[in-house]
């Protein structure tokens, strides 16, 4: 009995998989390129789940969490700014 149990969990399994793989758009067809560009947007805009449970634990405790990685992006986004302005020279 278990092992019938057993073997229909993994045919199961093996079904949810495959239909999973099928279901994915093609690389290069809109339905891909959308799928990446929210994909990235969701990194952009700090709106992945992983966030979404920072928020909530920062919400709840009072500490934050990403005061490092925010003033990381912020001062590596700054110093290319600087290094592109000053190609420019004087004016």
């Amino acid at each position: 009995m278990k092992k019938r149990i057993a073997i229909g969990l993994l045919v199961g399994i093996g079904v949810f998989v495959a239909s999973y793989a099928v279901s994915q758009p093609k690389e290069g067809t809109l339905e891909w390129h959308k799928a990446q560009y929210i994909c990235a947007m969701k990194k952009v805009t700090r709106d992945t789940a992983w966030d979404r449970i920072l928020q909530f634990v920062n919400r709840h405790t009072g500490t934050a969490l990403r005061t490092t990685l925010t003033t990381g992006i912020l001062e590596t986004k700054s110093v290319v700014t600087i290094k592109h302005f000053s190609d420019w020279g004087a004016w």
